[in-house]
């Protein structure tokens, strides 16, 4: 019995030092070659992506990147100009954009003077 744990412990052993190692990367350059030589992160442009726009008399507001917004608050770094039926108008430090919506259309919010019985 004593034999039979012998090599069942071997191999359960080798598998976990097997998971333990990693391969290095042969195309990765030396670790000497790669100090000081940091590169500046190239940052994406903002992405505003308009997702629905709601209107409801003379409220309007908009979800933009999940944010929920209205004419005067501020996303990243633009601020909500106008909001629009079918888009918005942002303005930042350099620019005014437009986002429109994307196959869809605005929803108007209506009110009802009934009570639910």
């Amino acid at each position: 019995m004593a034999r039979m744990f012998n090599p069942l412990m071997m191999a359960l052993l080798t598998l976990f030092m097997a998971v333990g190692v990693q391969a290095a990367d042969p195309t990765r350059p030396p670790a000497w070659l790669q100090r000081g030589t940091a590169v500046a992160p190239v940052l994406a442009p903002r992405s505003y992506v308009l997702q629905q726009i709601l209107i409801q008399g003379e409220r309007r507001r908009a979800v933009i990147n999940g944010r929920l917004l209205q004419p005067g608050d501020t996303i990243d770094d633009a601020r909500v100009v106008a909001v629009n039926p079918t888009n918005v108008t942002l303005k930042t430090a350099r620019q005014q954009l437009t986002i429109s919506l994307a196959g869809s259309s605005a929803v108007k919010l209506t009110t009802t003077g009934s009570k639910a019985d």
